[in-house]
């Protein structure tokens, strides 16, 4: 092309060289459109190069925000099953302890029970893997995903993840840590080595600084006590039953956020192939 180019040029200036006096201004103009024109040209091929390369380099980076994003929801999926755990345990305790009331006409205390009490002051809360996304939102990479259907799903999907979780928070905040538990404290014998371990997840502090009681009989006694006293067993039975009802919704919502985490990595799945 570049030869081309040269040799149209080449051209008009032999045909400048060549002429009779009386056509050489012509001729030379003719030259001078022509010199013009090839710089034109070579301007709009180096900005069409530039585009494409632009381009290329853009459709990488969108190939990589994707194959980040699908490893964030891969995550994701493994969180929102051990949340999903998390919640069954606490469901399948609360059970427990309303079966002991059902099948005691009352409260029976002992060690079981006591342990199972000590379950309902653990609550969970929810932490997102959304790197990718949040650096997408912070820099303007979210423009890069092409495909607007896909583009629009991230977001969606995001803020809904978003909504999710700061309704765990609250519930833990509002529900669990400032009515339940603040009642828990006075219906219960709190022991810090009664907490199961499955419930604590990978957090292992237990056993760092612990002074157990060796006769507690005395506070058990003080449990059974209390726990006779009808406004005290309905307290429990309204906190073991609130404590189940979270629970069931947060069940509800993340299996609702996992079919989503589902159907985007789907998504993205059809735009990298």
């Amino acid at each position: 092309m570049i030869k081309l180019f040269r040799h149209f040029r080449q051209n008009l200036f032999n045909e400048g060289l060549s002429a009779g006096q009386a056509g050489k201004t012509t001729k030379y103009f003719k030259y001078a459109i022509g010199e013009i024109l090839l710089v034109v040209i070579g301007i709009l091929i180096a900005l069409q190069i530039n585009t494409w390369n632009n381009n290329r380099l853009n459709s990488i980076e969108e190939k990589k925000l994707l194959q980040n994003l699908t490893i964030d929801l891969n995550l994701e999926l493994a969180a929102m099953e051990n949340h999903q755990s998390m919640q069954q345990s606490m469901l399948d305790n609360c059970m427990s302890i309303l079966e002991n009331y059902n099948k005691n006409d009352g409260f029976l205390i002992d060690e079981e029970l006591n342990k199972k009490m000590n379950q309902l002051w653990i609550r969970y809360g929810y932490t997102m893997n959304k790197a990718t996304f949040s650096t997408m939102e912070s820099t303007g990479k979210i423009d890069l995903i092409q495909n607007e259907f896909t583009r629009n799903q991230i977001v969606i999907y995001y803020r809904s993840l978003t909504a999710f979780s700061n309704n765990t928070q609250n519930n833990n905040s509002d529900l669990v840590d400032g009515l339940l538990n603040h009642n828990l404290i006075e219906l219960s014998y709190f022991e810090e080595g009664l907490y199961n371990g499955k419930n604590l997840g990978a957090i292992n502090f237990m056993n760092k600084k612990n002074y157990p009681i060796q006769n507690n009989d005395r506070l058990i006694n003080q449990l059974k006590y209390k726990l006779s006293i009808d406004d005290n067993i309905l307290k429990l039975i309204n906190i073991v039953n609130l404590r189940m009802f979270l629970a069931n919704i947060q069940m509800a919502y993340v299996e609702q956020q996992m079919e989503a985490t589902h159907n985007l990595i789907n998504i993205i799945k059809k735009d990298l192939e």
